[in-house]
């Protein structure tokens, strides 16, 4: 098994060290400012797509997995927020 970057994360040149600059543009033509700003960094230890990726895998420790999982809260859990007002 390989373990690496892959993607258009490669090419990402401020993709290092375990973290990553993000830039949103959004047309605000039309609106008034000041513009309130609010991101959440969210944690999910494992994505819904990885989970029904696993379990085409038939087997007895896929399918208790899959009734802890069915049973568990999945709710993404909210690590950081950053707010900021932009004019």
């Amino acid at each position: 098994m390989e373990i690496a970057v892959c993607g258009d994360a490669a090419a990402d040149e401020n993709f290092t060290g375990g973290s990553d600059r993000v830039t949103y543009q959004v047309p605000v033509g039309g609106y008034r400012t000041p513009f309130t700003v609010v991101a959440e960094l969210i944690y999910q230890p494992i994505s819904p797509l990885a989970v029904d990726d696993l379990r085409h895998d038939e087997t007895t420790e896929v399918a208790a997995f899959g009734t802890y999982y069915g049973a568990a809260d999945r709710s993404p859990i909210v690590v950081a927020v950053a707010t900021t007002r932009v004019r």
